[in-house]
């Protein structure tokens, strides 16, 4: 419910959600599991297009972040992202 309700505050306030998630990158989930960015949500029976659409839309908020503290996490978390979209794609046959 945690990484679902993060997924929400990326799009509405992908610099809060950076100050936040910079504070906490070195705790253990992090660490085992990478950056909680790339969860839609528990129980979403989502088509593919639109598990993509809205992970592009995280892209698009974090890129819209223009802060040299948090450059290096928004990297992280866009290629968390694009590595997701991609393996969706995949396991469905999807193009971009």
């Amino acid at each position: 419910m945690v990484m679902s309700d993060l997924g929400l505050i990326i799009r509405l306030w992908p610099r809060l959600f950076l100050e936040v998630l910079s504070k906490y990158k070195d705790i253990s989930y992090v660490k085992r599991f990478g950056w909680p960015v790339s969860f839609i949500g528990m129980g979403h029976n989502m088509h593919p297009v639109a598990e993509i659409h809205i992970l592009k839309k995280r892209i698009e908020a974090l890129s819209s972040v223009d802060c040299a503290e948090y450059n290096e996490l928004k990297q992280a978390c866009i290629k968390t992202i694009e590595e997701r979209i991609k393996q969706i794609e995949s396991s469905t046959n999807l193009k971009k």
